[in-house]
């Protein structure tokens, strides 16, 4: 049987089992958002054996014969205490984090090393480029000089964060996620560069 490790708004992971339930391939779905404010876990290390109970499921290591970890989600337990909610985030964090590490790499689609190489944008264009394929012409840089040479050279750019969402702080209103986003004329002669939220930012043809 398959367990998918992920959180409950994963649409990839909703497309993937309805893939598999169209193909009668038996899985599990664990959402870990909802394990940390209705299961528990209980795991031997030392026996290799653990089980994980969440609602109506009961998933124990002898009945999975590889794990999808598609998603781990960053744990958001509160306490009236801030030291004590930071030491339990950091617990529960931890707990799944080397949970899914001590488990052998020939069970899991996707180990820990694999994710963090896929989510590296630079090794990505570097191997993808190696590979033939064609990519964008791409900068990163913190170099004012270097944005408006690369901006003059192509008619039109975007810019986006090289690590996950970025973050756009504004006085007065909540703070709202910046996805990829085109540069315009107006964010390169202000010279103050509002689209570019952080120190180094990655930019595309």
């Amino acid at each position: 049987m398959i367990l998918v490790v992920t959180v409950s708004d994963d649409i990839t992971a909703d497309y993937v089992g309805s893939r598999l339930v169209t193909r009668g391939v038996p899985f599990v779905r664990l959402n870990l958002d909802e394990v940390y404010r209705f299961g528990v876990v209980s795991i031997k290390p030392d026996q290799g054996r653990w089980v994980i109970t969440c609602a109506e499921k009961y998933i124990e290591s002898d009945s999975i014969d590889v794990i999808w970890q598609r998603r781990l989600p960053r744990p958001k337990l509160q306490h009236s205490n801030k030291h004590v909610e930071e030491y339990l985030n950091q617990e529960w964090r931890l707990f799944w984090k080397w949970w899914i590490n001590q488990i052998p790499e020939s069970r899991i689609l996707d180990p820990e090393w694999c994710l963090n190489l896929a989510a590296n944008k630079l090794a990505q264009l570097h191997i993808a480029s190696k590979c033939g394929l064609r990519i964008p012409d791409t900068i990163v840089t913190s170099t004012p000089e270097d944005l408006l040479g690369f901006a003059k050279k192509h008619s039109r750019i975007v810019v986006k964060t090289l690590g996950g969402f970025g973050r756009i702080i504004e006085p007065g209103i909540l703070s709202r996620v910046m996805y990829t986003n085109p540069v315009k004329d107006e964010d390169l002669a202000s010279g103050k560069y509002p689209i570019l939220q952080t120190p180094l930012s990655k930019c595309f043809r």
